[in-house]
């Protein structure tokens, strides 16, 4: 099964994907130099992306999603429809080449890439859902991570209301699943989607 975590910086997701990966010893995860965080370590990123850094961490992202079928057991530190919720907010902010002409072609590419995958697991804020800081954050950090997360939320609120279908093929979309709490409760709530062998209950 190929299950992806999605949502906002510091809200939990790699220690979530390393819980997982304890719990079920028979998935895997890309390692580091296979995914988006080879490109976000040399380009600008963040608060300061811009649209080449962007179409080069989408192409990422749909290379990773498309390298493995479904008799694959892999788990994923984000998706390709992270890269959209980055690009939105980068056309929002008016950030350099984060323009119309680059949604129009991201959007389609996401929708596509959304056939590689069976789940994606949603963290975002709540009262058991809370951004944890760095040392080195500051308060222009929080309110980016916070417009990132209202967007994430906006997004599968639509898909959980209509079907987003301008985001997610209509008859072949991952389920959509929204996961909160602590590490423990986390992984509760992942056991009553995926068996101890790692597969679906339906």
């Amino acid at each position: 099964m190929r299950i992806a975590v999605s949502g906002s910086g510091r809200l939990g997701k790699t220690t979530f994907v390393n819980d997982f990966l304890k719990n079920w010893t028979n998935y895997k995860t890309p390692q580091s130099k296979d995914t988006y965080r080879s490109i976000i370590e040399e380009d600008k990123h963040s608060q300061h992306t811009d649209g080449k850094t962007q179409w080069k961490v989408l192409n990422k992202l749909i290379d990773q999603v498309q390298g493995y079928t479904r008799d694959d057991n892999v788990i994923h530190d984000r998706c390709p429809l992270d890269n959209l919720v980055y690009t939105m907010w980068g056309y929002d902010k008016g950030n350099k080449g984060c323009d119309a002409n680059l949604l129009e072609r991201t959007i389609p590419l996401v929708k596509e890439s959304m056939r590689f995958l069976d789940i994606i697991f949603v963290i975002t804020t709540s009262t058991a859902n809370r951004i944890v800081l760095r040392e080195s954050d500051t308060k222009k950090d929080l309110k980016y991570l916070e417009e990132i997360d209202t967007i994430f939320k906006e997004l599968f609120a639509r898909y959980q209301k209509d079907g987003c279908f301008a985001f997610f093929p209509k008859n072949d979309s991952p389920a959509v699943i929204d996961i909160h709490g602590n590490p423990q409760e986390r992984i509760a709530m992942v056991k009553l989607y995926v068996t101890p062998g790692g597969g679906n209950y339906g």
